[in-house]
């Protein structure tokens, strides 16, 4: 009797026991993700085009003639 007290106690305290505990709740953790990856996603988009207008830049300066001094 004792040992099953302890499994379920175990069990309850550990990650997997918090998590079904917030789901049974209705506090599931993955309502919240989907607004951060679409910001994570947004940042990342946003340093894409910033590195693309980069190379172009470079390209440009590669392909321009040099004045050899």
């Amino acid at each position: 009797m004792l040992w099953f007290i302890f499994s379920v106690l175990a069990v309850a305290f550990s990650p997997i026991g918090r998590a079904l505990g917030d789901r049974l709740a209705g506090r599931a953790p993955g309502r919240d993700d989907g607004e951060e990856l679409r910001n994570m996603a947004l940042r990342i988009e946003d340093r894409i085009l910033e590195l693309e207008d980069r190379i172009d830049a470079a390209e440009r300066f590669l392909r321009a003639p040099h004045d050899q001094d």
